[in-house]
């Protein structure tokens, strides 16, 4: 493994541990750990990782199918909790009851759970894209996490506790502030500079606690004023838009196009010929 990747070794990072499985059905593998330090490290893993079929091969005449690291970064994990007072929210006598049941209930239906954690990752994805890493290397290790024990489960879990609404999230973020083409898109450099982010840990911190915020926001918005509301208004702005609408009368046209609960091109255009006359 050292002389297969030299340099990530020198850095302090680089192999740590390994173990072999018998998997059945004719199939062994050997599992490694390795530290990529501060890069999500799919190339490092991949090239130690090939090394050491080879030395299989080789050495133990053992015929290796394949050498791939898996996006299933259980030593990845990040967790992050909130203490949230009712008092704060709307309905604060009833809403963190009706968050925590919300929880519950994505804890024992998959269907519910599927789509709970496809709003945790609306906020991480974004934050991945943002920051030049690999969106579906993350969604997929979220969801293989989810389902680990082997009935898909929520990423976040909330709760009353003395009367606080209290949200947890656990979650594999095998994701990286430098390597691959983060040091050459400006986009990127800027997105690391407003963030004030300069090793991975504060990344993977950073979206926990985006993951969590972006959960709560979208059961907050479900047991109060449901969430076709916010969803509605952002699709009768992009209407808006595609009909002609310019910055300075868009929220007077999207605000006709709610009321009137017709959210069309039809009716934004006329109803911008209306106010133009």
């Amino acid at each position: 493994a050292y002389k297969a990747h030299k340099q990530i070794h020198d850095l302090g990072g680089g192999f740590i541990d390994f173990k072999v499985e018998n998997k059945g059905e004719g199939f062994v593998c050997l599992y490694l750990k390795v530290n990529t330090l501060d890069a999500m490290g799919a190339n490092t893993i991949n090239t130690i990782l090939e090394a050491i079929s080879e030395f299989v091969t080789l050495d133990y005449k053992a015929e290796v199918l394949m050498s791939i690291l898996s996006n299933l970064a259980v030593d990845a994990v990040v967790k992050a909790s909130v203490k949230i007072n009712p008092s704060h929210l709307k309905n604060s006598d009833v809403v963190h009851h009706d968050i925590a049941a919300a929880s519950t209930y994505a804890h024992i239906d998959p269907y519910r759970a599927t789509t709970h954690n496809k709003g945790v990752m609306n906020g991480i994805s974004a934050l991945m894209l943002a920051t030049g890493n690999d969106t579906r290397s993350i969604e997929a290790g979220a969801h293989a996490y989810a389902a680990i024990s082997g009935q898909y489960q929520p990423l976040t879990k909330w709760y009353v506790q003395d009367n606080f609404l209290i949200g947890e999230i656990e979650i594999p973020l095998a994701l990286g502030t430098v390597g691959g083409s983060m040091g050459i898109l400006p986009k990127v450099k800027l997105s690391h500079k407003i963030l004030g982010i300069q090793k991975a840990t504060d990344l993977m911190k950073v979206a926990a606690c985006l993951g969590l915020a972006q959960n709560f926001a979208a059961l907050y918005a479900l047991t109060t004023d449901g969430i076709n509301k916010g969803h509605m208004r952002l699709h009768a702005r992009n209407v808006a838009f595609e009909a002609g609408a310019s910055q300075s009368n868009i929220q007077e046209v999207v605000h006709h196009l709610v009321s009137t609960k017709n959210i069309t091109v039809d009716n934004a255009k006329d109803y911008l010929k209306s106010i133009k006359k």
